[in-house]
């Protein structure tokens, strides 16, 4: 039984505090204790009010930083186009990863999270390999010197920003792992390939110029100016251009079926019943 009325006063509600009366609408209605009422009124109109201002404020800081900022609308495209195709896994029957350079990817992760005031340039995978340029290095591990992700995702950052080394394909997320290469190579990631350069150029058709993009400046629409009150400019220059026209030759005749000119020694007489 004590167990039972602990839980039940474990559940039960709070008791509820005194709440400040509601201010009437009533003008005739009299209240009690009016002066102090009036006082906390006050006092909770001037701090909303306070409350109010400052979320302009911060409005304005807000819409300010975004105006100053000359990437902002192709920072938001190009995280939203990444995390969009960006997966965990791959199937490695028809997939394959690539290894880009963890210092890279951070570099880009710095931008799209504005905390960098450019594009990260081209992808750089030097790091990755010794001298000669083409060997990986034994001495680089996952996550600390790179990351995997799939074939579009490669393909999107190399469509936007080049590379500078080989690509690094593989079929597990090891640089010791299998390497994909020649045909099989092209075949798996053909359509990964296509379906990358197709979003990125969607995605730089909406940017403006001055953010890498595309985008092409709207031309004011042609206005026809009215030359009296029935024809306009557009409608008089095509009946004119009928006019002197009528009646030319347009450089080419044609004959009816079955009829030879004998002066054209080229000329095929067709019968009737020829095919």
């Amino acid at each position: 039984g004590d167990c039972i009325h602990a839980e039940s006063r474990l559940l039960s509600p709070p008791p509820t505090w005194p709440v400040t009366p509601a201010r009437t609408n009533r003008p005739n209605e009299r209240m009690e204790d009016t002066n102090w009422q009036e006082e906390t009124w006050e006092e909770d109109d001037a701090s909303a009010s306070a409350g109010t201002d400052e979320n302009d404020e911060n409005d304005e800081n807000d819409e300010s930083d975004e105006s100053d900022d000359p990437f902002a609308e192709r920072r938001s495209l190009e995280l939203s186009l990444i995390l969009n195709y960006d997966t965990s896994s791959i199937n490695p029957i028809n997939q394959c990863y690539f290894l880009i350079s963890a210092a890279w990817l951070d570099t880009w992760s710095a931008f799209v999270n504005s905390e960098r005031p450019g594009p990260p340039g081209t992808i750089t995978n030097s790091s990755l390999f010794k001298g000669d340029g083409v060997t990986l290095r034994d001495d680089i591990s996952p996550v600390n010197d790179y990351r995997a992700v799939n074939a579009v995702t490669y393909y999107i950052y190399s469509s936007l920003y080049g590379s500078d080394s080989v690509a690094i394909p593989r079929y597990a997320v090891d640089h010791r792992g299998p390497e994909a290469s020649g045909a099989t190579l092209e075949a798996h990631t053909r359509g990964a390939k296509l379906k990358a350069e197709m979003e990125v150029r969607k995605m730089l058709l909406g940017l403006p110029p001055e953010q890498g993009g595309m985008r092409r400046a709207v031309r004011p629409e042609r206005v026809e100016r009215v030359l009296c009150c029935c024809f306009g400019e557009d409608f008089l220059a095509r009946l004119c251009e009928c006019v002197f026209t009528w009646g030319r030759e347009t450089g080419v005749s044609y004959k009816p079926l079955g009829v030879h000119d004998d002066d054209d020694d080229d000329g095929v007489e067709l019968k009737s019943g020829s095919v």
